[in-house]
Protein backbone atom coordinates (compact mmCIF):
# COMPACT_ATOMS: atom_id res chain seq x y z
CA UNK A 1 0.00 0.00 0.00
CA UNK A 2 2.88 2.36 0.67
CA UNK A 3 4.70 1.81 -2.63
CA UNK A 4 4.53 4.35 -5.39
CA UNK A 5 2.65 3.47 -8.57
CA UNK A 6 5.85 2.93 -10.57
CA UNK A 7 6.43 -0.24 -8.54
CA UNK A 8 3.19 -1.67 -9.92
CA UNK A 9 4.04 -0.53 -13.45
CA UNK A 10 7.44 -2.25 -13.40
CA UNK A 11 6.36 -5.47 -11.68
CA UNK A 12 3.84 -7.80 -13.31
CA UNK A 13 0.71 -8.48 -11.29
CA UNK A 14 1.44 -12.23 -11.35
CA UNK A 15 4.77 -11.69 -9.60
CA UNK A 16 3.19 -9.60 -6.87
CA UNK A 17 0.38 -12.10 -6.40
CA UNK A 18 2.82 -15.02 -6.25
CA UNK A 19 4.96 -13.28 -3.66
CA UNK A 20 1.94 -12.51 -1.51
CA UNK A 21 0.63 -16.07 -1.68
CA UNK A 22 4.07 -17.52 -0.89
CA UNK A 23 4.41 -15.22 2.13
CA UNK A 24 1.00 -16.21 3.45
CA UNK A 25 1.78 -19.91 2.96
CA UNK A 26 5.09 -19.50 4.81
CA UNK A 27 3.37 -17.84 7.75
CA UNK A 28 0.77 -20.61 7.77
CA UNK A 29 3.51 -23.27 7.83
CA UNK A 30 5.23 -21.57 10.76
CA UNK A 31 2.06 -21.60 12.81
CA UNK A 32 0.94 -25.10 11.88
CA UNK A 33 4.29 -26.91 11.83
CA UNK A 34 6.30 -24.94 14.35
CA UNK A 35 4.21 -23.14 16.92
CA UNK A 36 1.86 -25.92 18.03
CA UNK A 37 4.60 -28.52 18.69
CA UNK A 38 6.67 -25.93 20.56
CA UNK A 39 3.71 -25.09 22.81
CA UNK A 40 3.03 -28.81 23.36
CA UNK A 41 6.67 -29.44 24.29
CA UNK A 42 6.75 -26.50 26.69
CA UNK A 43 3.52 -27.68 28.32
CA UNK A 44 5.00 -31.17 28.74
CA UNK A 45 8.15 -29.77 30.33
CA UNK A 46 6.15 -27.61 32.73
CA UNK A 47 3.94 -30.56 33.73
CA UNK A 48 6.91 -32.86 34.31
CA UNK A 49 8.76 -30.22 36.32
CA UNK A 50 5.63 -29.53 38.35
CA UNK A 51 5.27 -33.21 39.16
CA UNK A 52 8.98 -33.48 40.02
CA UNK A 53 8.70 -30.54 42.42
CA UNK A 54 5.57 -32.07 43.95
CA UNK A 55 7.25 -35.45 44.53
CA UNK A 56 10.63 -34.21 45.83
CA UNK A 57 11.57 -30.56 45.44
CA UNK A 58 15.12 -31.00 46.77
CA UNK A 59 15.98 -33.76 44.31
CA UNK A 60 14.44 -31.70 41.51
CA UNK A 61 16.67 -28.73 42.33
CA UNK A 62 19.72 -31.01 42.36
CA UNK A 63 18.69 -32.46 39.00
CA UNK A 64 18.34 -28.95 37.52
CA UNK A 65 21.86 -27.82 38.52
CA UNK A 66 23.45 -28.70 35.13
CA UNK A 67 20.98 -26.62 33.09
CA UNK A 68 22.66 -23.20 33.52
CA UNK A 69 25.97 -24.79 32.51
CA UNK A 70 24.35 -26.33 29.43
CA UNK A 71 22.76 -23.00 28.46
CA UNK A 72 26.12 -21.20 28.79
CA UNK A 73 27.88 -23.91 26.75
CA UNK A 74 25.21 -23.72 24.05
CA UNK A 75 25.57 -19.92 23.86
CA UNK A 76 29.37 -20.21 23.62
CA UNK A 77 29.05 -22.86 20.88
CA UNK A 78 26.60 -20.65 18.94
CA UNK A 79 28.94 -17.67 19.12
CA UNK A 80 31.94 -19.74 17.98
CA UNK A 81 29.92 -21.11 15.04
CA UNK A 82 28.91 -17.56 14.06
CA UNK A 83 32.54 -16.41 14.15
CA UNK A 84 33.73 -19.34 12.04
CA UNK A 85 30.89 -18.80 9.57
CA UNK A 86 31.86 -15.13 9.23
CA UNK A 87 35.45 -16.09 8.40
Amino acid sequence: MGLNLRQFDRTPIGTLTTRTINDIESINEIFSDGLIPIIADLLSIVCVLGYMFWVDWQLTLIALIPFPIMIAATYYFKESINKSFSK
